[in-house]
């Protein structure tokens, strides 16, 4: 998060305050502000260009809650999968997908579902944003 507050990277929360954890709606860490929908977005994109604000902006999405899972299941099981890989020396390209894989065992499939939905919510919030910003 402190990266990029320093890169001058705005970052709003699409109806959540908090900065998501992929498979987590929860973090901890706070977010710039918090948006409820794409018309906010557009909005504050529209007046940073406007103001020649230097940067970019992040909209952090995070899971639909009905998939989500609780911050200390996933951190457990990312923490497992970790200890894995270190044990099985994986390394280079091959420690994301060991650690997904390893992940969705851990979790029951769980994980992959919550990935596959948060995927298709990103999909969704930026089709809505293109269009909002579009016919601004």
């Amino acid at each position: 998060r402190e990266a990029l507050e320093s890169a001058g990277v705005l970052c709003l929360g699409w109806k959540t305050r908090q900065f998501p954890a992929f498979y987590s709606g929860e973090s901890g860490l706070q977010v710039d502000a918090e948006v409820s929908d794409e018309q906010d977005v557009a909005a504050i994109w529209r007046a940073a260009r406007e103001a020649g604000l230097p940067g970019g902006m992040l909209l952090c999405v995070p899971p639909p809650s009905e998939a989500a899972l609780p911050r200390a299941v996933i951190d457990a099981a990312i923490d497992l999968a970790l200890e894995e890989a270190r044990a099985s020396e994986i390394s280079g390209r091959e420690v994301t997908p060991f650690l997904l894989n390893a992940v969705a065992r851990e979790t029951g499939g769980r994980a992959l579902t919550a990935n596959i939905s948060l995927l298709r919510m990103n999909a969704s919030v930026a089709a809505k944003v293109a269009v909002a910003i579009a016919s601004s």
